[in-house]
């Protein structure tokens, strides 16, 4: 919920929320920030989730519907991510299926740690600003 105040404060990004609100559509209108989160990825060709067995199900879900490339949501990227972290939560749930980058599935299970997508917010943010310029 802070990737869009953050990315706001950080590039001096401004939009009237009518303008936010007009560009989604009604189902999205309804639904809470990570879809707008997820419509900016959409926008730069890459997607970012949580790093779980939910997220991994989300992003399978997505790529049928619209094409996309992993945006650090890959196996190397994952492990770094959990190296980084202090503490985490445990890794939850039926395992899942990474067509985008079958090595993941093996890294979430080894490493048993579910890494929010918040926790690698200024990671992301930094990849904005590089592909701003």
């Amino acid at each position: 919920m802070r990737a869009f105040p953050a990315a706001n404060e950080r590039f001096d990004v401004h939009l009237r929320p009518e303008d936010v609100y007009a560009a989604l559509d009604a189902q999205s209108r309804s639904a809470d920030f990570r879809i707008l989160a997820r419509r900016l990825a959409q926008a730069l060709d890459g997607y970012h989730g949580d790093l779980d067995w939910g997220g991994v199900r989300i992003a399978t879900a997505r790529a049928r519907s619209v094409p996309w490339r992993p945006w650090r949501y890959t196996a190397p990227e994952y492990r770094a991510a959990v190296t980084a972290l202090a503490e985490a939560p445990a890794l939850k749930g039926p395992p899942a299926a990474t067509p985008w980058d079958p090595a993941l599935a093996v890294a979430l299970p080894e490493c048993g740690v579910w890494v929010e997508e918040e926790t690698v917010l200024n990671d992301l943010l930094t990849d904005l600003g590089t592909r701003s310029r």
